[in-house]
């Protein structure tokens, strides 16, 4: 398992923009074979091919997933393989997300085989510029690999511990939202994600958070507790400004009614809220941790 240092892949220039409505041919096949050596031989006796299939096809509305006419009866390795190969893209990205979610709570397979498929499937990706990772069970869509791999990943890691749980929800809904193209529900959940992580910090420090507390008194909460730091009050007013563009973007174009008129946002809006939502709770979070060490 792994990707060889071959002259193709030594000599293929990298795609310069990532590519999101169609997964590559040769993509899909290699996305089989990583998905065979994860599952590895015999894995099938325990029913785990069999799982994954019913549980793509009730999600799809299906009965049994597709087969060819020439086969006597379903057959889950055979079919669930071959919906990678030819069902349209977000079938096969629930398809993806189903098997290693599966792979990763049976305890048949070793844990390190199922790490090694994901890093291969994440690097796949990077390799053909396909827009997607597969970050803690689901798959993400990504648009800068550099603010994905120092903004993104780290919000996600920062989320992923007890007492944060509803914020990283409503994270992980944000991507969730902007992978479909929903530009108003995945700012909305970014701002939503933002504005949880102050309160989670709030309570952790002792103090009461309004459930319907909005971003700006929370932000100059996190001032008040010494989370944001300054050397002048004109130097923090700065931070709560950049703190609350993520709030701005949400309530100017997507946290109140459209009126008359629909509105029809670009995807670059989510992604903006997305990445400085990411960058902003990083920075809280790091800053709440450093003010609990010093304690």
């Amino acid at each position: 398992m792994g990707i060889w240092d071959l002259f193709s892949n030594r000599n293929k220039p990298l795609p310069e923009v990532y590519q999101y409505d169609e997964m590559p041919p040769a993509l899909r096949v290699q996305v089989v074979h990583i998905l065979q050596e994860t599952a590895g031989a015999g894995w099938d006796g325990w029913g785990g091919w069999d799982r994954i299939a019913r549980i793509i096809a009730k999600e799809h509305g299906l009965l049994h997933l597709p087969f060819s006419p020439s086969e006597l009866e379903p057959d889950p390795p055979r079919d669930t393989l071959n919906y990678v190969l030819s069902a349209d893209l977000p079938l096969v990205l629930d398809t993806l997300e189903v098997s290693f979610r599966v792979f990763g709570r049976d305890s048949s397979i070793f844990q390190k085989r199922v790490a090694d498929g994901i890093a291969e499937l994440n690097a796949r990706f990077r390799q053909q510029g396909f827009g997607f990772e597969y970050v803690e069970g689901r798959i993400l869509r990504i648009d800068s690999q550099l603010l994905h791999a120092d903004v993104v990943l780290p919000a996600l890691s920062l989320l992923s511990v007890k007492g944060f749980e509803g914020a990283n929800a409503e994270f992980l809904a944000a991507h969730e939202h902007f992978r479909h193209g929903r530009v108003e529900a995945a700012m909305t959940e970014a701002c939503k994600a933002f504005e949880s992580t102050m309160k989670v910090i709030c309570i952790s420090l002792g103090h009461a958070a309004e459930a319907r507390a909005t971003a700006w008194p929370l932000i100059q909460k996190m001032i008040e507790l010494g989370v944001v730091k300054g050397y002048s009050e004109e130097q923090l007013q700065n931070v709560a400004k950049c703190l609350l563009g993520v709030a701005t973007v949400r309530n100017k174009d997507s946290g109140h009614g459209s009126g008359a008129e629909p509105r029809d946002l670009s995807p670059h809006y989510a992604a903006y809220a997305l990445h400085l939502a990411a960058s902003n709770i990083v920075f809280l979070v790091e800053g709440y941790k450093a003010l609990e060490g010093s304690a």
